[in-house]
């Protein structure tokens, strides 16, 4: 037979086969996903089923009840591919192929439009929000283009109310921000107070109080007799108190000489080499060791001693050991 134009040429169509069990019910893996059910002609074992009797999802065919076990006996015909619609390439699509005004603005992505594309002078004040103006968008203003000064009427008012802060009975507490604007100021009272024994100045922004007049700021913090290869405490410092260790005093009342171990140490921490005042000192006997120490303790921090050596377990009874200082409440 004669043709004109290029000879037609015939395919067969596209077919699936599986095997059935008898329980599966879901076959994946056909060649096309088909549009419809209708796409498809399903045959189990040479029966054509009805497209009610199963359903399509992508390139999954699913039974509504599960086929007969049969190798190969299930055939899945193609009628026919579903075509899809051409995009156009890059750069193919020209000016006079778009209607007017067909573009808006939920079309352009953002940061799209660039500064070439903007007329100039078309974008004007109103056009820029008060929010999308920085710091690197303001064009610097050259001192030839300033004329007159800056007055106060042309500065903004601030937060702080106008007035004299500080002075001898009062402390100024001010806060200013990151670019060095004050942004507030007040006035806290300054009290002097005194029990006879500490006078010092307190206030509400955290000045150390004075001791309540009930307390004994100097005194004998610890007397303690030794103990042979024991650290023992000579003083602990109270709860909410802070302590000034003047003088320590070590008494040697045996007729022996021994070696002696004094610690200062945070109650939160196990002893160690840094926490040693003295390391194995030999006091000789019937002597005393005098120490002009002005340790400062914090709250439960302690104040230990350690008769050690080997006199240490007849003598460490005789050995007594002082401490005095100042206690801050």
């Amino acid at each position: 037979m004669a043709y004109i134009g290029n000879q037609t040429t015939s395919t067969s169509f596209v077919v699936d086969t599986f095997s059935g069990t008898g329980s599966q019910t879901v076959f994946t893996g056909l060649t096309f996903a088909p549009a419809a059910t209708a796409s498809i002609a399903v045959f189990v074992a040479g029966v054509y089923q009805a497209p009610t009797s199963y359903s399509l999802s992508g390139t999954t065919l699913t039974f509504s009840s599960a086929p007969a076990a049969g190798t190969n006996n299930i055939r899945v015909l193609h009628l026919g591919t579903g075509a899809t619609a051409g995009i156009p390439s890059s750069g193919s699509v020209t000016t006079d192929k778009i209607v007017d005004s067909a573009v808006t603005t939920a079309q352009i992505a953002d940061s799209a439009v660039t500064t070439a594309k903007i007329a100039a002078g078309a974008v004007i004040t109103v056009d820029i929000a008060d929010a999308n103006v920085t710091d690197a968008k303001i064009v610097s203003v050259a001192n030839t283009k300033i004329t007159g000064r800056m007055t106060a009427s042309q500065l903004a008012n601030t937060a702080v109310t106008p007035g004299t802060y500080g002075g001898s009975t009062q402390i100024p507490v001010i806060t200013v921000d990151q670019q060095g604007r004050l942004t507030s100021a007040a006035n806290t009272s300054l009290v002097a107070v005194s029990n006879g024994q500490l006078s010092l100045v307190s206030s509400s922004i955290g000045v150390i109080p004075d001791a309540p007049a009930s307390a004994s700021p100097y005194k004998i913090l610890g007397q303690i007799a030794g103990v042979a290869n024991t650290n023992s405490n000579v003083y602990v410092v109270p709860a909410s108190t802070n302590t000034v260790v003047n003088l320590i005093t070590i008494c040697n009342g045996t007729q022996n000489n021994i070696l002696i171990d004094l610690v200062a140490r945070p109650s939160t921490e196990v002893l160690a080499t840094k926490h040693f005042i003295l390391k194995s000192l030999n006091i000789p006997a019937a002597d005393t060791l005098v120490l002009d120490t002005g340790i400062t303790l914090q709250t439960s921090a302690i104040l230990s001693a350690n008769v050690i050596g080997a006199n240490a377990t007849s003598s460490a009874a005789g050995v007594a050991i002082h401490a005095y200082g100042v206690e801050i409440i």
